[in-house]
């Protein structure tokens, strides 16, 4: 009556045992699964590696735990996680492999709709620092204004409310470092308002009066 299916296999990896959450979890009835490998439950998804590991893991007497794309008696894919034990004689032989599954088929599935989240928001993230980074002074209009300067622009969400400004203005230049309220995207965003609203007051204001 285990919550978790339980396998037992000879040393050559035949099925000697299963228990009842085995069948209502891969849909093989016992005299299905007794006498055979446990590859009947391969899907052909897994990295042959894996299997490599597991079994030279094994076969040196050590414990082996990790998770395995599946395949049910009706040919549904599942995910599960395996613990998998070498049982030892007196002599410290190994002469069976005890292993006890899970079915995490949902939480892989929750799992892989988080990492599409996040992947889709860090890729967003991205572009938008490409967008901010395009209105701060390109490095060649700094190098052809000053013989010395350098640009420290590290923003802690790779986007934020940091930004510096620059134009030829009269005999001179003018620079503005800026800390706009917010951080991440929101910081970004009022970044891009910011430097419009200077790139407007520098049309606007006679060259000399930082001030107005």
């Amino acid at each position: 009556e285990s919550p978790i299916s339980v396998i037992i296999t000879d040393v050559d990896g035949t099925i000697e045992y299963v228990n009842k959450k085995f069948t209502e979890t891969t849909g093989y009835a016992a005299h299905e699964a007794l006498g055979k490998k446990p590859n009947i439950l391969s899907s052909g998804k897994t990295d042959p590696s894996v299997y490599e590991t597991m079994w030279s893991t094994l076969l040196a007497g050590n414990n082996w735990s990790g998770a395995l794309l599946n395949r049910k008696k009706d040919e549904t894919l599942y995910w599960k996680q395996l613990s998998i034990s070498p049982i030892l004689d007196d002599d410290g032989q190994v002469i069976n492999f005890v292993s006890v599954g899970e079915d995490i088929t949902d939480q892989q599935r929750l799992q892989m709709e988080r990492d599409d989240a996040l992947h889709m928001v860090s890729g967003s993230i991205q572009y938008a620092s490409r967008i901010q980074r395009s209105i701060l002074p390109p490095d060649r209009v700094l190098e052809e204004t000053f013989s010395d300067y350098f640009v420290l622009w590290k923003p802690r969400d790779v986007v934020g409310g940091d930004m510096y400004w620059h134009r030829a203005w009269g005999d001179g230049s003018l620079i503005m470092l800026g800390d706009c309220t917010g951080h991440g995207v929101p910081g970004a965003f009022m970044t891009l308002i910011s430097n419009g609203a200077l790139d407007e007051a520098y049309l606007e204001t006679p060259p000399g009066d930082p001030a107005t």
